[in-house]
């Protein structure tokens, strides 16, 4: 059994694709590299395995189990998967180093007796002494918080571990140690296996039975490393860099010193240098070649490698809705104001289909992906029942009687009706604007050099508001994969159950108010200070064409949909 991919393509929350068409088979008993450069999608692969991250297209399997029952993860499959974050603090939340590892095993009802020999199996594994237990884990040092998390991992012994980076942070004698238990954990059990994600390849590409290698999102490479190495220039695409022992095997090759295997070790180089001089020395013996590296009686059951091609490798694609994404904000909100306010204007059928027609045109240009329109179910809800109250009337004399008026209903469904194509409209202005984008949009308004007091407080509350509101959503959905990840909740990716609230509540909050000293500090770098007036100005930009023609193009439909919307009554009262 092993963990297969079939077409897996996954977006990220702006709908830009991380992950395209992946096809490959993780095989049982294995050690599988997933390596590439920063922003290859090596981390979202494997979050994407573990369940955290939805899916746009394609399936995965885990031992013969789909992963995702329609929008939701496999619970089944979440307790055979065990994901270490490439930054410990994004999985540790607890009071005590005891608390974290017991947080990990609940989801696995083991009995106390057995959870007691889990931890302490786990603490040993990565090299903790028991003492470390009644530690607060955020005050540790960051090789110990790694460790920890590691430990949280391997303490409910899921049969495959999903590892990203885990040798960045630790000391050398510490990853040494990890590497061992990883050594041993794959030839204890045969029924799993492990994949890393990493850039470090001096000590993890001996180790490894198989290696996949990701570039822009997509797989060009698969193959064993002894294969790997004896194709330099697929690392050198991809931007990894070579591991020193291939480097070194390189330098003596330019130097006229052949080696008759690349060597994946700088051991292994030494024991080559060794053959060839012997070999030089007596010619007529030829002594065995170093033996190639043990794969744990998993090289029968590996997949067949893909060859590095040409083909694999994808073009920079231009972003769909990069028209809207470059236009000045102060374009965009004027566009914005102006098109609200003529669409709330409507109250005839007529202008209220034209306004919707309009509504429609300008979300499709923008390319905005489908689920970011989750925030108007709740709005269809409230205007919903709000219109369903309106109607309702109590009707009789002595003996009520509940009725409902279709007239009222419908007078009130007609004066809501602008609300959703205005909210609608506020998602592509919000996806294709970043923070910054609308504090610089905000700080533009103000032409003149000198800016009053009560401009300026008003300035940096709008621009701090905006700022932190989609801090504080990261930090929740931050919190909501860590308890998903370690709580095996199989709940939609970025949602949290009421009863994984209390653990995670206090250290949330503690979380966000380190993020507000963070941002009063930086902007006490930056000037905003009471006693410096000197304050950083956003660079000055000037209108283009292309601003105009889009307010100009704004203006023109506003007025043909508001003439369009009012025709009517124009002509009830000409008439």
């Amino acid at each position: 059994m092993s963990i297969s991919l079939v077409n897996l393509c996954v977006d990220a929350d702006g709908g830009q694709r991380i992950l395209t068409d992946i096809t490959v088979d993780f095989p049982t008993g294995a050690i599988t590299l997933v390596i590439g450069a920063p922003g290859s999608g090596k981390s979202t692969l494997l979050q994407t395995l573990a369940g955290l991250l939805p899916v746009a297209s394609g399936r995965i399997e885990v031992d013969g189990t789909p992963l995702w029952n329609g929008r939701s993860p496999n619970k089944a499959a979440l307790l055979q998967l065990g994901m270490v974050f490439q930054h410990p603090e994004d999985q540790l939340f607890c009071a005590t180093v005891e608390k974290e590892l017991r947080y990990s095993l609940r989801p696995y009802h083991l009995p106390d007796t057995a959870a007691s020999a889990a931890i302490r199996n786990s603490l040993a594994a990565v090299d903790l002494p028991d003492e470390m237990l009644h530690r607060f884990p955020l005050t540790l040092s960051g090789g110990q918080k790694r460790r920890v998390a590691l430990a949280c991992t391997w303490a409910p012994e899921p049969r495959w571990l999903l590892l990203d980076e885990p040798t960045a942070g630790i000391d050398p004698r510490a990853s040494a140690h990890l590497l061992q238990v990883l050594a041993e954990r794959r030839r204890g059990r045969a029924d799993g296996g492990a994949v890393i994600a990493t850039h470090d390849l001096n000590p993890l590409l001996p180790l490894a039975d198989w290696v996949l290698v990701l570039y822009e999102g997509r797989l060009i490479f698969a193959g064993t490393p002894e294969t790997l190495v004896e194709r330099p220039e697929v690392l050198e695409l991809a931007e990894v860099g070579l591991p020193t022992a291939l480097t070194v095997a390189q330098a003596l090759q330019a130097r006229g010193i052949t080696l008759g295997s690349t060597p994946l070790t700088p051991r292994a180089v030494a024991a080559e240098l060794m053959r060839a001089r012997n070999q030089a020395r007596s010619p007529a013996t030829q002594p065995p070649a170093a033996a190639s590296r043990p794969t744990a009686d998993v090289a029968t059951h590996l997949p067949a490698p893909i060859p590095p091609a040409a083909e694999n490798i994808p073009s920079q694609e231009s972003r769909a809705a990069a028209w809207l994404t470059a236009l000045d904000m102060r374009a965009k909100w004027l566009s914005y104001l102006v098109l609200s306010m003529t669409l709330l204007t409507l109250h005839t059928v007529a202008g209220l289909v034209a306004g919707y027609v309009i509504t429609l045109g300008i979300l499709w240009r923008a390319r905005v992906p489908g689920r970011h329109f989750g925030i108007l179910r709740p709005v269809l809800v409230l205007l919903g029942l709000t219109v369903i109250l309106s109607g309702l009337r109590w009707t009789g004399g002595n003996a009520l009687h509940l009725g409902y008026s279709a007239a009222n209903g419908w007078r009130t469904a007609l004066s809501l009706a602008p609300v959703l194509p205005v909210v609608a409209l506020g998602i592509p202005l919000a996806q294709t604007s970043s923070a910054l984008d609308v504090k610089r949009g905000l700080e533009r308004l103000w032409i003149w050099k000198r800016r009053p007091p009560l401009v300026e407080s008003l300035l940096l509350g709008a621009a701090l508001t905006l700022r932190f509101i989609p801090l504080m959503w990261e930090q929740w959905r931050r919190f909501a994969k860590m308890v998903q990840a370690r709580g095996k909740s199989a709940t939609r990716p970025g949602r949290m159950r009421m009863r994984d609230v209390p653990a995670v509540a206090i250290p949330l909050i503690l979380s966000i108010l380190h993020l507000g000293d963070t941002l009063a500090t930086a902007l006490e770098a930056r000037g905003y200070r009471d006693d410096n007036p000197i304050r950083t100005r956003p660079p000055k930009a000037r209108w283009t064409r292309r601003e105009w023609s889009v307010v100009g193009g704004c203006l023109a439909v506003c007025c043909a949909l508001w003439w369009f919307g009012h025709a009517e009554a124009f002509s009830s009262a000409v008439g």
